[in-house]
């Protein structure tokens, strides 16, 4: 997307805060913009419009993907509560239910939301968050075959 000189974009996010400004071919931000821009800016203060929009949308999906990876953890770990044994298949299955809820039910919130856009990829990308993490889990916690409990064969 070819900008020209002193364009004004609207911010891409609620952290942004304030307007984008593209100078010569490279992006600008404004006296009052937000902590992501901030961020951005500093590590890299010379970054064309295409780059920032790339990186910053980089940093949203890996951002929501980490959430919800962090948050079916949280929910796992809540329906054990206390349980001597770690892991049960009905704890994991109600916990990606519970992050599919309420991926869909954000991406729903976001259709009625000003300068927000709701997508599917969104929240498939957040259930596979979600799944991911407690896969990992699984494989962590899995004893390998043919080992006893301290590991030796």
């Amino acid at each position: 997307m070819a900008l020209a000189r002193g364009e004004v974009l609207a911010p891409a996010t609620p952290l942004d805060g304030g307007d984008i400004c593209v100078v010569d071919g490279y992006v600008r931000r404004r006296a009052h913009s937000g902590v992501l821009w901030y961020v951005f800016s500093e590590l890299a203060p010379r970054v064309p419009y295409e780059q920032y929009t790339l990186f910053h949308l980089l940093t949203r999906k890996a951002a929501h993907f980490t959430e919800y990876a962090i948050l079916a953890c949280l929910l796992l770990r809540a329906f054990r509560a206390g349980a001597t044994i770690a892991w049960r298949w009905r704890w994991a299955t109600l916990s990606v239910l519970l992050v599919a809820v309420q991926a869909v039910l954000d991406e729903y919130h976001q259709a009625f939301t000003q300068y927000r856009t709701s997508s599917v990829a969104d929240s498939m990308l957040d259930m596979s968050g979600g799944l991911i993490a407690l896969t990992l889990l699984w494989l962590s916690r899995r004893k390998p075959a043919g080992l006893d409990r301290h590991g030796s064969g």
